[in-house]
């Protein structure tokens, strides 16, 4: 029997210990098996590509070969603890072969809150995107949903960001980017004014 995911559930029949090869069909289970594990590699929609953790040694952490045609669209989630004597910005910028585009056609927005205030910072014709701001203690991170940077097109990005020392000292950022070129990635790097410690994960969007 075919699967019928992902608009139903499959009900497969068991075997029983006693039951013998054709009853039910051995070669037919095998078939619903494989169909099955097809449907569900097919229409998985978030799926880990790799995992990268940064050990506090370095102010960058680059990763390539993340971005490929097996998927159409890409979340970053960037899981980061800030330094507890500096205050660190956080920018990223696409590569390609290894190598950081690193021209002024770069374009990103935050619309920020903290404890005490709020405003919006626009960087235009930058040679990195911003994406976070970090305060002395905490936790840190964002989310990065970025659209098809496999694809020969111009590439952006919308996501979230955020430092939490305590409840009275914190920051939380809508963020959106650009880069106006026209180039396929398969990577990017990611900076900070103090080295990182953390995990920055990729996944990759089926459909």
């Amino acid at each position: 029997m075919p699967s019928g995911f992902p608009n139903s559930i499959d009900s497969f029949t068991n075997p029983l210990a006693s039951s013998p090869l054709n009853s039910p069909s051995h070669a037919g289970q095998h078939q619903d098996l494989n169909d099955a594990v097809n449907k569900i590699e097919t229409y998985m929609g978030l799926v880990l590509v790799t995992k990268s953790t940064a050990t506090g040694t370095s102010a960058s952490l680059n990763i390539n070969n993340c971005f490929t045609s097996l998927y159409s669209n890409y979340r970053i989630i960037v899981a980061i603890d800030p330094s507890p004597t500096s205050l660190h910005q956080f920018t990223m910028r696409m590569r390609v072969g290894g190598v950081d585009t690193s021209t002024s056609i770069y374009g990103s927005i935050q619309q920020w809150f903290t404890g005490a205030s709020n405003g919006i910072d626009r960087f235009n014709s930058s040679s990195a995107w911003s994406i976070m701001r970090l305060g002395l203690a905490g936790k840190a991170g964002a989310i990065i949903d970025i659209t098809a940077p496999q694809l020969a097109k111009r590439t952006s990005y919308t996501g979230q960001a955020f430092d939490i020392t305590n409840s009275a000292d914190y920051f939380s950022a809508s963020i959106f980017g650009l880069i106006d070129n026209t180039v396929a990635y398969d990577g990017f790097t990611l900076f900070s004014t103090g080295n990182i410690t953390g995990v920055v994960s990729v996944y990759g969007y089926r459909q």
